[in-house]
């Protein structure tokens, strides 16, 4: 297998997450005690006072280096490689276990006697667990899109409607 283009930065790295985030990582440390009793620390230690922004700019900035050698750090692990490999390998298995349960969900349908078990008394929901949340909200919609536009009402969507509050008044 050839292997594809490079997963983009904030996928292998901290370093693009950092990008993207460091405005609110800092406010986020800022906020936290451990970083207040620092600065306390060393405004006693130094006699600077706490509302100066040399202060300030200073354990910024050493929080922006610690977060830059993590990520060269995490980078260069062999750790996070194998957490690659291994969210890699549990991305197929699922992509696998879902292409599995849709051929015996057509096998299925295919192989039963059409007056002892009619489509509409089949309800398959399992996929939607493998979901989050506004995946599933996605996917319903769409089903309760196409009953609506076949004009089947409420006839095979009585258990989707609860997930979905917009289209219970609809029908």
């Amino acid at each position: 297998m050839a292997p594809g283009p490079p997963p983009p930065p904030e996928t292998i790295s901290f370093h693009g997450w950092a990008r993207l985030h460091e405005s609110s990582f800092l406010l986020k440390v800022q906020q936290s005690t451990g970083f207040q009793r620092l600065i306390g620390n060393y405004s006693k230690l130094f006699s600077v006072p706490l509302d100066d922004d040399n202060l300030q700019s200073f354990a910024e900035d050493v929080c922006r280096c610690c977060l830059s050698e993590a990520d060269d750090a995490m980078f260069n692990s062999a750790s996070l490689e194998a957490a690659l490999q291994e969210v890699e390998h549990y991305k197929q298995k699922l992509n696998l276990c879902n292409l599995s349960a849709m051929k015996q969900i057509a096998a299925m349908r295919d192989g039963h006697e059409s007056d002892m078990l009619k489509d509409d008394t089949i309800v398959f929901h399992e996929p939607l667990h493998y979901m989050d949340e506004e995946q599933q909200k996605l996917v319903l919609a769409v089903v309760c899109d196409k009953h609506l536009g076949a004009g089947m009402g409420r006839k095979m969507t009585p258990v989707m409607l609860p997930n979905i509050p917009d289209y219970a008044q609809q029908i």
